[in-house]
């Protein structure tokens, strides 16, 4: 499971928070599953972002940028 706090390309435009460590360790993830997918045919993988979710830790990160939970 991804994130968008591991996207790179979009990384401007999201909200400033401070998620750097989880954000390496989501784009270290992304790195791993794509060398898995084209290192090993036959082997479909992928990651997928579910975007925002209402977790404890979701709702910690909506509150720190002034969302509503």
């Amino acid at each position: 499971m991804s994130s968008g706090a591991a996207s790179l390309n979009d990384m401007e435009h999201m909200p400033l928070m401070p998620v750097t460590a989880y954000g390496a360790s989501k784009a270290a993830l992304n790195y791993i599953v794509r060398k898995i997918h084209f290192e090993n045919q036959g082997v479909c993988s992928w990651v997928l972002s579910p975007g925002w979710v209402r977790t404890e830790m979701g709702n910690h990160g909506a509150e720190v940028v002034g969302m509503e939970r």
